[in-house]
């Protein structure tokens, strides 16, 4: 969140720097980055374009917004699977298609053994 300046709070940084997406969500990354965005003419927007997810960052210079992607930046699993490419002025594009795909086959159901696709909810006794 949002300090009482207007700047994103250190500890919503370091969760940041260090979140994993192994254990976590991507939308719970992007939340946490947006929550410690200034908006004022400034900050992130999410768009779906085609056949992927998109992430869109924009600082605008805004010192607390660089501070944001700083600690993307920061996040080596996330920046390495999602950054696409940046432009001066602050402009920051990810590709969120890669770690969605991970992140459905990592919360993917138990199957049963020997029944390839066969959720176990679904089982009713």
């Amino acid at each position: 969140m949002l300090d009482e300046n207007c700047y994103p709070d250190e500890r919503d940084l370091e969760r940041i720097k260090s979140y994993s997406l192994m254990e976590g969500s991507i939308e719970e990354l992007l939340q946490l980055i947006v929550d410690n965005s200034n908006y004022s003419g400034a900050g992130p927007c999410q768009s779906t374009v085609r056949r992927g997810q998109y992430f869109e960052y924009h600082t605008f210079g805004w010192s607390g917004n660089e501070d944001v992607i700083d600690a993307v930046r920061s996040n080596f699993m996330f920046w390495a699977l999602a950054w696409v490419c940046s432009y001066r002025g602050g402009h920051y594009y990810f590709d969120l298609t890669t770690i969605m795909k991970l992140e459905r086959e990592r919360t993917k159901k138990d199957v049963l053994p020997g029944l390839p696709g066969f959720p176990t909810d679904k089982i009713q006794l």
